[in-house]
């Protein structure tokens, strides 16, 4: 579900909407610009295809018997059309990485990213099953959130903060994160201490079941309904796993 919302008002950076009640931010951090646009743009991979092609293009033209003024054209030609290819990419890996900002709360975890069209895609901690991370030698890391079965949310709408080749069910992941290791652990911290929240909640009610169910039933007058409290969803341009 979207909703418009002006991301120029936004209460906190990366926040559509205040935070409900009882709800509490744990950690907020960007990726890393120049890492983000390397990974997620598959700079090397990019620069490995140019040089490849300009292998096969000298091979090719001096098995083809080519002047050298041809040789040098056409290398020549490959190598603009590489460095223009690298320079938009690495741009447009940047600007992304500039303007995505995670969000860990003690309910959730916020991936608000886009550039012409900010969005906020929020994912609750009971529809993650578990987070995986890793490292790099360049200090900054992917932690990627395993989802529940049947949770989806999609993967065009999550790129590039989406784990790469996990397409259905995509997977939530935060890329090129500084200090990855510590915020990996506080986001296990804190869906450890969600779920011992919900257990405590669950046995709570019902323990509370079993008392009302042994005690001798009496007549009930006036009793108001209560519904229960939406779990602080937030609600504005939020698109939730579903």
């Amino acid at each position: 579900m979207t909703d418009d919302h002006d991301f120029d008002f936004e209460p906190l950076p990366g926040l559509p909407a205040p935070l409900p009640e009882g709800e509490r931010m744990v950690w907020r951090g960007s990726p890393d610009p120049w890492r983000l646009a390397v990974r997620a743009c598959r700079l090397p991979l990019v620069g490995a295809y140019f040089i490849a092609l300009a292998g096969w293009q000298l091979y090719s033209a001096i098995g083809a018997g080519a002047s050298l003024a041809e040789i040098s054209s056409t290398l020549s030609f490959t190598a603009t059309l590489a460095a223009l290819s690298l320079a938009l990419l690495a741009a447009l890996g940047w600007v992304i990485g500039k303007n995505a900002i995670y969000t860990v709360t003690t309910r959730r975890v916020i991936f608000r990213h886009g550039v012409a069209m900010p969005m906020a895609i929020n994912v609750p901690f009971s529809k993650i099953d578990g987070a995986e991370h890793r490292a790099y030698a360049s200090g900054t890391d992917d932690i990627s959130l395993v989802l529940t079965a049947g949770a989806r949310v999609p993967y065009l709408l999550l790129w590039p903060h989406a784990r790469p080749g996990r397409y259905w069910p995509s997977q939530p992941m935060l890329r090129a994160v500084p200090d990855g290791a510590r915020v990996a652990r506080l986001i296990s911290d804190a869906l450890a201490a969600a779920n011992a929240e919900e257990i405590a909640k669950a046995s709570s009610s019902s323990n509370a079941t079993e008392a009302i169910t042994s005690t001798p039933s009496a007549p009930i007058r006036n009793q108001p309904s209560v519904r229960p409290q939406h779990e602080g969803m937030i609600p504005a341009n939020t698109v939730p796993a579903s």
